[in-house]
């Protein structure tokens, strides 16, 4: 038997993900946005990952807000919490003052992407890219899932909602982390040998 796990570091849809795919999720599952690419267990495991536009999951913390005390998104995505403690209240504008991303999203991909003692298969599927219906289609059979998942577009973008100074502060925060995901194909493969 294969223990499916789902693993974000949010603001991807990863509760529609989670809640389509059901009852396929292993009964015995990593949390969503475990940080640690280790999973323990005699039994086979396999795992889907959904990976984003990091400037939009931003925004999507800040309008669901997980930017407020005590910041609990960021303890669950292994994030730098006492960064964030240090300021009394957060703004999009005095986040993007920081120059620092305390969610470590690109730290969080990477972790799992470069994983060397691996003993599981692994999915990377493109948040962006779930309307294509190849990249569906290759999602739902690795998840075993029956019906179609039905992609809808996020709430947040950040080209229509932040000036254009803000979008320059956003690129350079997660400069490495764009870099890192514009480089992997909308869906990846990764088998343990």
């Amino acid at each position: 038997m294969n223990h499916l796990h789902l693993i974000s570091t949010g603001g991807t849809g990863t509760y529609a993900i989670e809640a389509w795919g059901r009852p396929n999720w292993s009964s015995k599952r990593v949390p969503a946005h475990q940080r640690s690419p280790l999973i323990a267990g005699e039994e086979k495991q396999r795992v889907l990952y959904i990976f984003g536009d990091p400037r939009n999951q931003l925004l999507s913390f800040f309008r669901r807000g997980f930017m407020t005390p005590p910041y609990t998104h960021c303890q669950h995505v292994g994030g730098n919490v006492k960064y964030l403690l240090r300021m009394s209240r957060i703004s999009v504008d005095s986040y993007l003052l920081l120059e620092y991303d305390a969610y470590q999203l690109y730290e969080h991909l990477r972790g799992w992407l470069s994983h060397v003692r691996r003993r599981y298969d692994i999915m990377f599927v493109r948040y962006e890219a779930l309307h294509k219906p190849e990249v569906e289609k290759a999602m739902r059979s690795w998840v075993g899932a029956e019906k179609s998942f039905l992609f809808k577009q996020r709430k947040s973008s950040f080209r229509s909602v932040l000036s254009t100074s803000q979008q320059t502060s956003i690129n350079r925060m997660f400069a490495d982390t764009l870099s890192l995901t514009k480089q992997l194909p909308d869906v990846m493969e990764m088998l343990c040998s």
